[in-house]
């Protein structure tokens, strides 16, 4: 199994169940305060469900722009919501925010490995795509040339 399936099997088994989120967005909306907040954010960036996911990457920017403590823990929670929506563009750059940061969190060293060896895999893809493409349309143009000369012929 590569990194990156071990890393999502991982990420997968540590998803959120339904009554986490609902026990977390219970008690931030009974007391909204950071505290309460940073849980039912971090459970939604851990959910099953992309567009929760989302609503958790929205309020970690909050809780950073807010000044939170632990901004550190926003942004992994933030980057692990990013990679599960397949966002490896963004995933990366706030990953490496937090290696700027603390460039001996193992967490983020781990996230930033596999987000390294996707994109490896992606341009790899990339390359194959366009190295075909050139090929088929050399094909293409010695068919051409190949038939315009034998038409000339007749």
């Amino acid at each position: 199994m590569s990194a990156p399936d071990l890393f999502l099997s991982k990420l997968h088994s540590q998803l959120s169940s339904p009554s986490l989120l609902h026990s977390t967005a219970l008690t931030y909306n009974t007391s909204p305060t950071p505290s309460t907040k940073f849980p039912y954010a971090y459970s939604l960036c851990h959910s099953p469900t992309p567009s929760e996911r989302t609503f958790g990457i929205q309020l970690m920017d909050e809780l950073i722009s807010e000044g939170y403590e632990y901004e550190e823990d926003c942004m992994y929670g933030k980057c692990v919501a990013q990679y599960l929506n397949n966002d490896f563009g963004s995933a990366r750059r706030t990953v490496e925010g937090i290696l700027r940061y603390n460039p001996e969190n193992g967490r983020a060293k781990e996230i930033w490995e596999v987000l390294r060896i996707k994109g490896e895999e992606k341009e790899r893809r990339e390359n194959v795509a366009i190295g075909t493409g050139v090929v088929a349309v050399g094909v293409g143009v010695v068919v051409g040339l190949v038939g315009i000369f034998m038409g000339k012929k007749r």
